[in-house]
């Protein structure tokens, strides 16, 4: 599995690592039961701390991306996560892209149809 790290970008680095799961996951570059590498390996491949993986881990574990178990390590879930679990940290991080795009003097509109065309080339990976 490979992921890149930007360690100038303003998103937190376990946001990056998270981020780059769920859409491999979406695209279908990763399947369910699909293994992930370990939280120490993944960490030493991409050079960041292991508690950061392991943040990033926790957190698509517990929306239901992954199943975690001490034998088999990381895998994709067999089934995505309900709409409930993943709901409000979506809201939590438009809540802050939009903020991001206040500051910057980015018009309601603009940063709608941005929105809008990162969904409709979410989704065209998945066909």
């Amino acid at each position: 599995m490979l992921l890149s790290v930007d360690f100038e970008s303003e998103m937190p680095i376990y946001m990056q690592i998270y981020e780059q799961i769920v859409l491999a996951i979406s695209s279908g570059n990763l399947i369910p039961g699909e293994a992930l590498p370990s939280v120490r390996r993944l960490s030493a491949d991409i050079g960041v701390n292991i508690h950061t993986v392991n943040k990033s881990y926790a957190i698509l574990r517990d929306e239901g991306y992954l199943n975690m178990s001490h034998r088999s390590g990381a895998t994709v879930s067999m089934s995505m996560p309900e709409k409930s679990l993943v709901i409000p940290s979506m809201e939590d991080r438009l809540r802050q892209l939009s903020a991001q795009a206040a500051a910057h003097g980015i018009r309601q509109d603009e940063f709608v149809n941005m929105a809008r065309t990162a969904y409709q080339d979410a989704i065209s990976k998945n066909s």
